[in-house]
C-alpha cells in the first residue's frame, strides 16, 4: 500500500588508531662491493608533522579543537585518550599544541596582514594568568587584546593577542600598520594613545548604566528618561535593519533623525546634571555619557559604524569560557600559542568552517611541504568537506 519513513540520529563515537608508515630501504651489493659511493637508496615516505613525534594532523586538529573550541582542559583529553586505549600524557599533548601553533604562525600573520587593510575595527581585552611570567608574580593579572573586523567586511577575521599589561603602547604597536579610519572599543584611556584614529565609543554601554539604575530604583523617572533616550538611538537603527538600506541612506538618516534624538539626549543630561548625587547610579551613567560624548557621537560619521561594540565581546566569550576551563596558562609561550589557535579558529568559526576539519586540512598541507599561508579561512582552496553545510 505505501511506505512509512522514520528518521533518527546515529552517533559514531571518535576512535583512534595507529597508522604505520612502512618505508622500504634498497642498496646495490655490487656497488658496495666496488667501493662506489651511493649504493644506498631510501623511497619515499611522508614527512612527520612534528620531526620524532607520533601526532598527525588529525590528532593535532583533534586536541586544538577539544581545548580551544569545546573548552575541554588537557588532563580531561589525557583521560578520554586513555579510555580509547593510549596513555598520552598532558605535558606531550600540551608540547604538540606549542609546536602546532608555531606552524600556524605564518597563516596567522598574513591574516593580520589583511585585517590591518580593512577601514573599521573592533577591539576589546581582557585578562589571563600566566604562572611563569618573567618578574611578575603568578597572581598577576596579563592581558589578551581581541581585534576583529567590522560586519562589513567580505572576509571576517578575529585575531587574539597576548601581552604582559593593559597599556596603550600595546594596542599602538598592535595596529602602527593599520590603514584604517575608524576603531570600535570601549572607553579604556589606553586607546587615546592612537593617533589619526577616530575612537567609536558604545552607546550600548551608556544604556546598560541607565538601565541599572532603572533596576535599582524602578520609580526613578530620571533613569527612565536617559534609557529612553537611548532606545529611541537604537529603534532608529533597528528600524533601518528592518528596512535594509544602504550605508549611505543610514548615515543621511543618523544625521536626521539619530542626531535630534542625540542633541536633546544631551540637553537633557545638561538641565538635570546638577539635581543628581555625583554617586548615584544615575549620576554614574550621565558621568559616563558626558565623558564618552565625542565618542559616542562618532556613530554620525559613517553609516558603517555601530552603536556596540558586540562583534569585539563576542569574540571575548568563547576566549572566557575556556578560561574558565583550563585557568591559566603555564608560560608565555603558552599564551602565545593560545592566541595564535583561537585567532585561527575563531576566524574559521566565523566564514563557516568546521574548525577540527579545517585544522586538519592545515597540517596535513604543512606536512606536504605547502605554505599554510596560502590557505587563509576565505580561500577558495579550502575543501568543501570544511565547509559548514546547513543543518538538516
Amino acid at each position: 500500500m505505501t511506505t512509512e519513513t522514520r528518521k533518527e540520529l546515529v552517533i559514531k563515537p571518535a576512535t583512534a588508531c595507529i597508522v604505520e608508515h612502512i618505508t622500504h630501504i634498497y642498496s646495490c651489493r655490487n656497488c658496495d662491493k666496488n667501493g662506489e659511493a651511493g649504493f644506498v637508496k631510501k623511497a619515499d615516505s611522508p614527512k612527520a608533522l612534528i620531526p620524532k613525534s607520533f601526532v598527525s594532523p588529525s590528532m593535532m586538529a583533534h586536541i586544538m579543537n577539544n581545548k580551544y573550541t569545546m573548552a575541554l582542559p588537557l588532563y580531561r583529553q589525557e583521560q578520554e585518550f586513555k579510555r580509547l586505549g593510549f596513555e598520552i600524557s598532558r605535558q606531550n599533548l600540551s608540547n604538540w599544541i606549542l609546536k602546532g601553533a608555531s606552524l600556524l604562525n605564518p597563516l596567522y600573520a598574513e591574516m593580520k596582514k589583511q585585517m590591518l587593510e580593512e577601514e573599521l575595527l573592533h577591539a576589546d581585552e581582557t585578562t589571563l594568568e600566566v604562572l611563569n611570567e618573567p618578574g611578575k608574580k603568578a597572581t598577576s593579572k596579563s592581558y589578551v587584546w581581541i581585534y576583529r573586523t567590522s560586519k562589513y567586511t567580505l572576509n571576517p577575521i578575529v585575531l587574539y593577542e597576548y601581552t604582559e599589561g593593559r597599556g596603550g603602547i600595546f594596542p599602538k604597536t598592535f595596529l602602527r600598520e593599520w590603514t584604517g579610519t575608524y576603531l570600535h572599543c570601549d572607553g579604556y584611556s589606553g586607546y587615546k594613545q592612537l593617533e589619526g584614529i577616530t575612537l567609536c565609543g558604545y552607546l550600548v554601554h551608556a544604556k546598560r548604566k541607565f538601565h541599572e539604575a532603572v533596576v535599582a530604583s524602578p520609580n526613578n523617572e530620571l533613569a527612565k528618561t536617559g534609557e529612553n533616550y537611548i532606545r529611541k538611538l537604537f529603534a532608529i537603527e533597528e528600524q533601518a535593519d528592518k528596512d535594509q538600506i544602504s550605508i549611505e541612506e543610514r548615515l543621511n538618516l543618523r544625521k536626521s533623525e539619530s542626531k535630534k534624538v542625540f542633541n536633546e539626549f544631551y540637553d537633557w543630561i545638561q538641565s538635570v546634571e546638577s539635581k543628581i548625587l555625583p554617586q548615584s547610579l544615575v549620576g554614574k551613567a550621565i558621568k559616563y555619557t558626558q565623558n564618552q560624548k565625542e565618542y559616542l557621537a562618532s556613530f554620525m560619521l559613517d553609516g558603517r559604524i555601530q552603536l556596540s561594540n558586540n562583534l569585539a565581546e563576542q569574540s571575548v566569550k568563547p576566549f572566557v569560557i575556556g578560561r574558565k576551563n583550563w585557568l591559566f596558562s603555564n608560560t608565555i609561550n603558552g599564551a602565545k600559542s593560545s592566541t595564535t589557535i583561537y585567532s585561527i579558529i575563531q576566524t574559521a568559526i566565523a566564514n563557516n568552517l568546521k574548525p577540527e576539519k579545517y585544522l586538519e586540512y592545515l597540517f596535513t598541507q604543512i606536512q606536504k611541504g605547502n605554505d599554510v599561508a596560502r590557505f587563509v579561512p576565505w580561500s577558495n582552496e579550502i575543501p568543501e568537506d570544511c565547509r559548514l553545510k546547513k543543518s538538516q
